[in-house]
């Protein structure tokens, strides 16, 4: 259920603000509870809760009305500020892991590369010894391998992931 937060914090706004409460019911010829009032603190009664007494119980007659008068403009606006509150943090932290997924592959990056030079055929030459061309060989390596196990790892990833990578491509790194 998609719920039109928009339209849904007008409707509280423009409501009558403050405190809502129960008060008073209407009980038929029967005996049976009809419906029970729903009233502001202040003004008086701004609402009705209706329930049949042919279907509803009286239990459940009282318990809308409670449940009308707790659902009041202050408790939802409360709700969809706390709502936007908890979103934004999980974006700062959706940000945050994705800086330290960046952080993480960048050392990640510089390891397979000294892997590598230790395993190919410049093994012999000092790391801080290799030409911009070794170096630059070494890092196409590494960057070929990564880019294809960042592909197969992105196409197990649940489509229902709401943090898609950025356009840009992690694997390369700068000089």
């Amino acid at each position: 259920m998609k719920i039109d937060e928009a339209r849904l914090g007008a409707l509280a706004l423009a409501a009558t603000q403050g405190r809502w409460v129960t008060e008073g019911e209407y009980i038929n010829e029967h005996g049976h509870l009809l419906y029970a009032y729903i009233a502001h603190e202040n003004s008086g009664m701004i609402a009705q809760a209706f329930a049949n007494c042919r279907v509803k119980t009286d239990d459940e007659c009282r318990s809308n009305a409670a449940f009308i008068a707790a659902a009041c403009p202050a408790t939802i606006l409360g709700l969809l500020a706390e709502n936007k509150a908890l979103r934004d943090r999980a974006e700062y932290w959706r940000q945050r892991a994705k800086s330290a997924e960046g952080h993480m592959h960048a050392s990640d990056f510089q390891a397979a590369c000294d892997a590598l030079h230790l395993d190919s055929n410049y093994a012999d030459t000092p790391a801080e010894q290799l030409t911009v061309v070794q170096k630059a060989r070494i890092s196409s390596a590494v960057n070929t391998v990564l880019r294809a196990v960042n592909t197969r790892r992105d196409r197990r990833r649940p489509a229902d992931v709401a943090d898609r990578r950025d356009n840009q491509n992690l694997t390369h790194q700068e000089e």
